[in-house]
């Protein structure tokens, strides 16, 4: 029974997992979830040292597939320039890869896969009451943000994991021998699930949501599954998802542009490096640059995608950022380990055979959401598609049969235990630093004069975490220390680009009076986002300053044609500005 309780506790801790959706790992809650994974498994190895029955191991063929998957990430890494092996995406992957081996290794007796289940069935109810909670405008245990998010940073992700989750309370109420009381629960649980997706506005979780409830009603129900495949009920469905979602496109219609353009770049960057990738979690630090790419190479399509160009750190499509990310050879290893969760025959148990319909409709919510969305950059998912694939694998009834003498299993048992005890004490290294960091911050704020010496003290030990880097420029520059600042937010460039620090980078330029570098970094931003007004801005005071006055009149009449997609003072000074100038400059 430990494994399960150890794999549910891991799982709960993932609700709680604060990133962003990059995984730039910045808040104490990522190192909490991180540290309980290594404990746990440590913990797991130690007590069943000596309960080796056999000298053979059996290897299925999702853990086969499942090896592909990490072999090649890691070979896009080791190939590629453009990311280092220290990766916080990478240590996130290989973490939940531990709670895969934790899960299949596990022994599943009719109590531990019972009580597995319903602690998945209960982040559901979880999840239904932090939505509605959340809807009601209590922020109990509730992160701000956009709609209905629960304990997300989002309501794309909320969404999507909660209907990955729906299929296990539909697998407890379909062990009801009841009829009446089976029918109206699922049908209750549908109900309440589709009111939820539409205060989220989550056009990708309908999708998932008719995926899903397609399925597990074929599954569950054999005169549902000749009904279905009848002409016109497909006809009739196919319809009505294309009607649904050209509406919803059009409900969200810079949103939907906003992919376009995310995906039309990405496809050109794939063509030139099709077979290992960019390196897993390059696509966060190499898209901005991308984009501004894109459009000084395509400047006529600066008008369709104008408007919605932003800095985007996912692709919104899970297939094309691991083809980017990790080359065709990573597409195809994810690909046969999708197709291995669906083709796996159970050990003949009843009730086995029943929680692989749940766990197939799981992910198949998972995969539906990740031709649209970023489902396997959401730590939440990827635990639970871990714990999915970990219970096929472990109810396969055929595998590749290896031999291994016990002395080499005990071997490795020894090797995991003292690398889990080293990932704790690093991790719990690493989390003491980010509360000093976050202590830190708050002294910035109150202009603390020794701020600087304790940022400086950190920074040998967090100079490899992006955000922290971003934090001690930006501290930096509001302290007038603008040489040190260009030099760390150089640092923090080179894997996380945001709008504000690459403002502020070339604002501290100015500041050092050195125009060309802060001429350079103003236009590569206004190239990366063309429908921003304070880039243009600082390109004509630049101009001044080097007293080119036809090329600021240029830059000033194009700033004045500039469309608004969110009015502000801001932009209207600006704007005001710019006519200003240009009527005394005629």
């Amino acid at each position: 029974m430990f494994p399960v309780i150890g794999i549910l506790v891991v799982f709960f801790s993932s609700l709680f997992f604060k990133a962003s959706t990059n995984f730039f790992l910045d808040e104490k809650e990522s190192f909490f979830f991180l540290i309980l994974i290594y404990a746990i498994y440590g913990l797991a190895n130690l007590i069943t040292f000596n309960k080796s029955s056999s000298d053979k191991i059996s290897l299925t063929w999702i853990d086969m597939t499942a090896i592909a998957v990490l072999f090649t990430t890691l070979l896009s890494i080791l190939s590629s320039k453009h990311v280092s092996v220290y990766n916080e995406a990478l240590l996130l992957f290989i973490s939940i890869s531990l709670v895969y081996i934790f899960t299949r290794g596990a022994d599943y007796g009719k109590n531990s896969s019972r009580v597995l289940v319903w602690g998945l069935a209960s982040t559901y109810i979880f999840q239904i009451t932090c939505a509605y909670i959340n809807w009601s405008g209590n922020n109990f245990l509730i992160d701000d943000g956009m709609g209905v998010v629960g304990l997300f940073y989002n309501s794309g992700p909320f969404s999507i994991f909660t209907i990955a989750l729906l299929p296990f309370p539909i697998y407890i109420l379909n062990e009801q021998k009841s009829r009446y009381l089976k029918y109206l629960g699922i049908g209750t649980l549908f109900t309440v699930t589709f009111c939820v997706i539409l205060l989220t506005q989550s056009r990708t979780s309908i999708v998932c949501l008719v995926a899903v409830g397609l399925y597990m009603l074929i599954s569950i129900n054999s005169k549902a599954k000749s009904l279905i495949t009848k002409r016109w009920v497909i006809l009739s469905t196919v319809t009505i998802v294309i009607l649904g979602i050209t509406s919803l496109t059009f409900l969200k219609l810079d949103s939907s542009i906003g992919r376009l353009l995310i995906w039309k770049v990405s496809i050109i960057n794939f063509l030139a490096n099709p077979i290992l990738g960019y390196g897993y979690g390059s696509f966060a630090k190499l898209y901005p640059t991308w984009q501004a790419t894109y459009f000084q190479q395509y400047p006529d399509d600066i008008g369709h995608f104008k408007v919605v160009a932003d800095v985007s750190y996912v692709a919104f499509n899970e297939f094309l950022q691991i083809l980017l990310e990790s080359g065709i050879l990573g597409i195809i290893s994810w690909c046969y380990f999708f197709f291995s969760i669906f083709r796996t025959n159970t050990n003949g148990d009843n009730s086995n055979h029943k929680l692989l319909t749940a766990i197939r409709g799981s992910v198949l919510a998972i995969i539906t959401s990740g031709f649209f969305s970023y489902p396997l950059h959401t730590a939440p998912i990827m635990v639970l598609l871990a714990i999915n694939s970990g219970l096929v694998s472990a109810f396969q009834s055929k595998g590749f049969v290896f031999s291994f003498p016990r002395a080499f299993q005990h071997l490795t048992k020894v090797v995991v235990v003292a690398g889990c005890l080293f990932m704790t004490t690093y991790l719990g290294r690493y989390y003491l630093e980010i509360l000093d960091w976050h202590t830190v911050k708050l002294k910035a704020l109150q202009s603390d004069s020794g701020v600087l010496k304790q940022y400086e003290s950190l920074y040998s030990h967090l100079k490899t975490n992006s955000v922290f880097l971003s934090n001690y420029g930006e501290t930096l520059y509001y302290y007038q220390n603008y040489s040190k600042a260009v030099v760390i937010f150089n640092e923090s460039q080179a894997n996380y680009i945001t709008e504000k620090n690459c403002v502020l980078l070339g604002q501290a330029y100015l500041k050092l009076k050195l125009y060309g570098q802060a001429q350079r970094t103003f236009g590569n931003l206004s190239s990366m986002l063309p429908n921003r007004f304070v880039p243009r801005h600082q390109l004509m005071k630049i101009a001044l300053l080097k007293n080119d006055t036809l090329q600021a009149k240029i830059i000033a009449k194009q700033i004045i044609n500039m469309p608004v997609k969110i009015p502000s003072e801001t932009v209207s000074g600006i704007k005001m500005e710019m006519k200003e100038f240009l009527k005394n400059n005629r």
